[in-house]
């Protein structure tokens, strides 16, 4: 699914900035009950499979070089910083001696299945955070970034306005909180396309409706310009209500989003004196000041639910941690 709506906003009195994503193309989730605990186990067992694929893509990529991939520390978390930056500084060792075994075309083929591994498991722990399965999103989540840190770095950026920012998606996905906005909008009907308050169809309830071409080519079926729906053919369709005419009226940072994708996906960083270093910002310029967070080990997933039992960092993130590594 895309994100749609991109958001930045400060956090009080710390100084702390974040672009956040808070809505996306589709059917609106359920707000409760079984369909929603449905919904979020068929989004996330599929997502985490898909991390699953693309990171065996990028193994058989690698054929026998796979077996010399540096290997991530366990346990998997440590709340003991000076242990945790030992481990990075030893494991960015590691991969640079790795990185110099490989051919640009192989980095090449292997960047966009990486990368793509790593989405997937960041979308598999939105979707399955109360689930069983959690455990497993958050590991492949290790895994993909990892990885991805290691071949192709985690650039720390210098904003024009003086601030550093991360996108590092690890530290994103590890920091547990999402979106939720105000929003006044009419809702369609997926089936018959009239307000739902306005038509006879039940909601949740499955329909045949008939295959068709909008004026824009795109699908009545799955909304795609191109797909397998046969215009004319009947599909069983699942009755929801479908957005239009949104205005967002404000925005509220809670623990469980609506939206299980609507999460914060860059943030502002604080790296105190050592970010006035003219050598620092050079290098952030220059794309070599990087992020090691996703060396690991983590300190845990960061609930917002807790936020009021932890203490606080002073850059307002509850124990959110970053490597930073100017190479």
């Amino acid at each position: 699914m895309q994100s749609t709506k991109v958001l930045t906003g400060r956090m009080p009195d710390r100084g702390l900035r974040f672009k956040t994503s808070l809505l996306y193309a589709g059917a609106i989730p359920p707000s409760g009950g079984p369909h929603r605990a449905r919904f979020l186990n068929l989004n996330g067992r599929q997502a985490l499979s898909d991390a699953d694929a693309s990171f065996d893509d990028v193994i058989n990529i690698l054929c026998a070089k796979a077996a010399l991939i540096p290997s991530p520390h366990r346990p998997l978390e440590s709340i003991d910083d000076d242990h945790r930056r030992e481990i990075q500084r030893e494991k960015r060792t590691e991969w640079i001696e790795f990185v110099d075994t490989l051919d640009q075309a192989t980095l090449d083929a292997i960047e966009p299945k990486i990368r793509r591994s790593e989405a997937a498991a960041v979308a598999a722990l939105n979707y399955l955070e109360d689930h069983e399965l959690a455990h497993s999103a958050h590991e492949a989540i290790h895994r993909a970034a990892f990885v991805r840190r290691g071949l192709f770095g985690c650039p720390i950026v210098l904003h024009d306005d003086g601030d550093y920012w991360t996108d590092c998606a690890l530290n994103m996905s590890h920091l547990r909180a999402g979106m939720s906005a105000e929003v006044v909008s009419d809702f369609e009907c997926s089936i018959c396309g009239r307000l739902v308050e306005d038509c006879e169809h039940i909601m949740n309830e499955v329909y045949d409706k008939t295959a068709e071409r909008e004026g824009d080519g795109t699908c009545t079926i799955c909304d795609a310009a191109e797909c397998e729906h046969e215009a004319g053919r009947d599909y069983p369709v699942v009755a929801q209500g479908s957005a239009r005419n949104m205005v967002a009226e404000g925005v509220a940072m809670v623990a469980r989003p609506r939206y299980p994708l609507a999460r914060i996906v860059a943030r502002s960083m604080d790296l105190d004196e050592v970010g006035d270093s003219d050598l620092v910002r050079e290098a952030a310029r220059q794309g070599r000041l990087h992020c090691d967070a996703c060396l690991g080990p983590c300190k845990g997933l960061n609930d917002m639910r807790a936020w009021g039992e932890r203490p606080v960092d002073a850059d307002g993130t509850s124990g959110l941690s970053d490597g930073v590594d100017q190479t």
